[in-house]
């Protein structure tokens, strides 16, 4: 039974590289440089602009990056005398960004627990509700217009606190903790999951812990393929992507990308520059990958955009061509699954669901400008197949949006 496991296993695993071998590999571009260098600022995106906030080199510096034009702007600076050298978190929530924790200098300096509302409409800011535990290098994530800081540092030690703020209520609440206490560390949300990655804690870390707000619950995913921490991270269609970093072989351009639906890795186009402490915000389908740290320990103002490759050739396919989790998951009697297809991409397009060897079980054609089909967990042929994972992939005019697993029970 244990040798049956293990060669099921790696079938599985051979299956799933062989279908990610088939993705196109993204692309990067230089994009205008920030105009202060720094290390370890926040950044986040509200109403189509980025805004870039802290970090040691401007720990008072807010500036505003607008994608459509490639041009900057500075902002209103954080108020009074707060400043924030490295390690705060920014999220954005109803027009308005936040600003939480991070180090305030000069060194030895302190670590901070401030949170600090910045309005892009009139350029300025509101000193809000302090955090119950001061917090540099943490994790955040936006999730139901509520924002978590996950982890981080204190000045003596690394935590494992998940702290929430509801902006509408100006309160904190503390919740379950991460399993593995950590500290500058990478976050990204995906079905309103959050999803915390590598970090530091005595060691280099590849750990992957996923946060599920709705049931205030953990659970230990697919470890990262490269252990390091001052890592960024954000997510494109359900998928993140990992870039840069420290590791034990120094200072990293890696983009490592996890597919949550899947629970697996794969690698991507690394940046341009190698760098650590820098900051990752997804726009419109695109990362940008800012400021940070270089080989030669200068401070640096790049700025990349990453644009993830959704189709062969010249083709790229538009946002909307999707795969949703089927529903329900696992299943005995049938399942749902849910799509969206670009306009352009109803002439020919199918669903495939194969087995964990990778042989065809079942193809859908869709017509009529679905939206969904129904499995009832049967073959081409009409037989019923047996428990086990099955994967499920769209393909329409030839490009593959991507490819989900689910589980069939008898």
């Amino acid at each position: 039974m244990v040798k049956k496991s293990t060669k099921m296993l790696v079938l599985f695993v051979i299956a799933l590289l062989a279908i990610n071998s088939v993705q196109a590999q993204g692309t990067w571009q230089t994009k205008a440089p920030m105009p202060t260098s720094r290390r370890a600022p926040a950044g986040a995106e509200e109403s189509g602009k980025i805004y870039v906030i802290g970090g040691c080199g401007g720990p008072r510096t807010n500036e505003e990056y607008n994608p459509a034009t490639n041009s900057w702007a500075t902002k209103a600076t954080l108020p009074g005398s707060r400043k924030r050298g490295m390690g705060a978190v920014a999220g954005a929530v109803n027009g308005k960004v936040y600003f939480i924790g991070g180090h305030q200098g000069p060194p030895p300096g302190q670590t901070v627990n401030f949170t600090d509302e910045y309005n892009p409409a009139t350029n300025s800011w509101t000193t809000k509700a302090s955090m119950p535990t001061a917090s540099e290098g943490a994790a955040v994530g936006v999730v139901n217009s509520k924002i978590y800081v996950i982890g981080g540092y204190n000045g003596t030690s690394f935590l494992n606190t998940v702290q929430e703020y509801n902006p509408a209520t100006n309160s904190w609440a503390t919740k379950t903790p991460m399993p593995t206490a950590r500290a500058f560390i990478a976050g990204a949300v995906v079905n309103e999951k959050i999803y915390v990655i590598g970090g530091f804690n005595g060691s280099f870390l590849d750990i992957v812990q996923e946060y599920d707000p709705s049931t205030d619950s953990w659970s230990t995913k697919g470890s990262m393929p490269t252990a390091r921490y001052w890592l960024a991270a954000d997510a494109i269609d359900g998928k993140i992507y990992v870039v840069g970093g420290y590791g034990g072989a120094g200072y990293l351009n890696i983009n490592e990308v996890y597919d949550p639906a899947m629970d697996t890795w794969s690698t991507e186009t690394p940046m341009s520059t190698t760098r650590s402490h820098l900051a990752a915000v997804e726009y419109n389908g695109k990362i940008y990958a800012m400021a940070g740290v270089l080989p030669s320990g200068n401070f640096t103002d790049a700025n990349e955009e990453f644009s993830p490759s959704v189709g062969v050739g010249d083709e790229q396919l538009p946002v909307v061509f999707s795969l949703a989790q089927n529903y329900p998951n696992p299943f005995s009697g049938s399942t749902k699954i849910s799509f969206n297809l670009a306009t352009k991409s109803h002439k020919s397009s199918q669903i495939k669901i194969y087995n964990v060897k990778g042989k065809l079980m079942k193809q859908f054609s869709i017509v009529n400008c679905q939206s969904s089909i129904e499995w009832d967990g049967t073959d081409n042929n009409g037989n019923k197949l047996p428990t086990g994972i099955y994967l499920y992939r769209l393909k329409s005019d030839g490009l593959i949006s991507e490819t989900r697993k689910m589980m069939l029970i008898r």
